[in-house]
């Protein structure tokens, strides 16, 4: 049952869970359209924040095959919050329910810093309307809802470095 599933054998769990994330979120995981990017979206410097260390280092390395600059993979709100401050990335993607600080909690923090501050982007399994609403409230810009629609993602991240060439 599991070969018809998976039918090509992976490497390593990691790999196999890249696979299976790969397939859940619409994507592909070796050269596919839209991957490798022009070095433009290199310059998008991206920390990615979530407990569960299979979807923020899975989502790490989609986004690095994307063409995207991943300077920080963490698994706390508080490591979230560290990171975001010392890295100073362009955007930061938060888990909502993490140890520590939860990313709502991170993104109130955030959003009382002085310009120029991340963008903000929700990724959670928390995706009623009031979910959504209190995200937005935190100060997240975005919210997508777990597994993450990739191409969707790609595209917004894609609209930040199209912004950020314009108004350079």
């Amino acid at each position: 049952l599991m070969a018809e599933r998976n039918p090509t054998p992976t490497r390593s769990v990691s790999e196999g869970v890249l696979t299976r994330l790969g397939q859940r979120i619409g994507t592909c995981l070796a050269p596919c359209p839209g991957m490798n990017q022009p070095a433009r979206f290199s310059r998008v410097r991206i920390v990615v924040a979530d407990d569960n260390r299979d979807t923020a280092t899975g989502l790490a390395r989609l986004l690095r095959e994307a063409g995207f600059q991943v300077v920080g993979t963490v698994f706390s709100g508080t490591a979230a919050l560290q990171a975001i401050e010392s890295l100073r990335p362009d955007v930061a993607i938060l888990d909502i329910v993490m140890p520590g600080l939860d990313g709502c909690e991170v993104a109130e923090s955030v959003r009382a810093w002085p310009q120029p501050r991340p963008r903000l982007i929700a990724l959670s399994g928390l995706s009623r309307i009031w979910d959504r609403a209190a995200a937005a409230e935190a100060g997240f810009i975005a919210h997508f809802s777990k597994p993450v629609p990739f191409n969707a993602l790609r595209t917004l991240l894609e609209s930040y470095a199209a912004a950020d060439d314009a108004s350079s």
